[in-house]
């Protein structure tokens, strides 16, 4: 991803499973930020392909503010969308999937933690990670 803007009001971004991610993963662990936000306004991550659910990831209330949280997200082969309702910067990080259909069975789990990776910041007009 790479954008020197906030995502427009009531505008999306689509956010592509990094390389090391199975394509049949169910959801990736992921915190979702903004900054200096433009006014009272959320956030909502779904799956790529399916239809926006009708609750909020993340809420602003005011001008200026900082706000984080740590997300759960479903996926699909295409990854993942953020939903911006008031239009403003965002910033993803990953750290972790859950393995999908693919994955050999094991009693340890199904979450595999990852290297934090940066996959979206659109403060910057940098490439985060390579496709």
């Amino acid at each position: 991803m790479s954008a020197s803007h906030s995502l427009a009001v009531g505008g999306a971004i689509t956010i592509p499973l990094p390389a090391e991610v199975p394509a049949d993963a169910t959801a990736v662990a992921v915190t979702i930020a903004t900054s200096d936000s433009v006014g009272a306004g959320f956030f909502t991550a779904y799956p790529t392909g399916s239809e926006r659910p009708l609750s909020s990831s993340l809420n602003t209330d005011g001008r200026g503010q900082v706000r984080a949280t740590g997300q759960l997200v479903p996926v699909s082969e295409g990854g993942f969308t953020i939903f911006s309702q008031a239009g403003d910067h965002l910033i993803v990080d990953m750290t972790g999937w859950f393995t999908g259909p693919s994955a050999p069975w094991s009693d340890a789990g199904l979450f595999v933690p990852a290297t934090p990776t940066r996959l979206v910041d659109t403060r910057t007009a940098t490439t985060l990670y390579p496709n």
